[in-house]
């Protein structure tokens, strides 16, 4: 009997020690399948001046603040800013949620170097996003500034221009986290526009866009 309890029992942790060996062949050759990241592309535009909400700055740039009566930066402790909000569109032009940009300008604008660039993204019934970026305006893009300010005259055209420089890998901008539907998102941006005029005082109509290249982690 004693014999044939110790056949048994010897049977039994063969039975799993083949198990166990089994499962971590499994998972190693990664038969067993992992949770995985997704990905999605998102892109959204404004036209300016159209879009624009408010417009406010210490008058380091030549844009008018918007709307009439809304107070200056300029003698605060926050002259060196900029801030924009505006209404966000899709690619058929509709209108889908609400943005807001804040810019530090404690780099003067000529020196043509980066600036600090913050914005948040609402896009109500689907969630927010929090981006993070460095910003440029292109030589190119100052001359078409210059060229309408010293003729006096307005300068029509087109203009494309890439202004995100960081802060992430391939200079485009860093999403940094989102809420709702983007709940655990972050990735890349890059922010792009399409200018069709510039006035002799600064005023500029264009078309913008970020374009945002998100992964959620499972």
């Amino acid at each position: 009997m004693t014999s044939r309890a110790n056949s048994k029992s010897k049977s039994l942790c063969q039975m799993v020690c083949s198990a166990f060996t089994i499962l971590i062949t499994f998972q190693l050759s990664g038969s067993i399948a992992q949770p995985q990241s997704r990905t999605a592309e998102l892109s959204v535009y404004w036209n300016s001046p159209e879009d624009h909400l408010s417009v406010t700055h210490g008058g380091q740039i030549p844009l008018e603040l918007y709307p009439p009566g809304m107070r200056s930066l300029e003698g605060t402790p926050a002259q060196s800013t900029f801030l924009l909000t505006v209404t966000l569109r899709d690619e058929a032009n509709e209108i889908i949620g609400i943005a807001a940009e804040l810019e530090d300008f404690s780099t003067p604008l000529e020196e043509n170097k980066p600036f600090e660039v913050w914005w948040l993204l609402l896009l109500p019934g689907r969630g927010a996003l929090y981006i993070h970026q460095f910003e440029h305006f292109p030589q190119a893009l100052e001359d078409v500034f210059a060229e309408a300010a010293e003729s006096g005259e307005a300068w029509e055209g087109s203009f494309a221009a890439t202004t995100t420089l960081g802060s992430a890998v391939g200079g485009k901008g860093r999403v940094v986290g989102g809420t709702g539907e983007f709940e655990g998102a972050h990735g890349t941006v890059t922010e792009s526009m399409i200018v069709s005029s510039v006035s002799a005082d600064g005023d500029i109509k264009s078309r913008s866009r970020l374009e945002l290249e998100l992964t959620f982690k499972p």
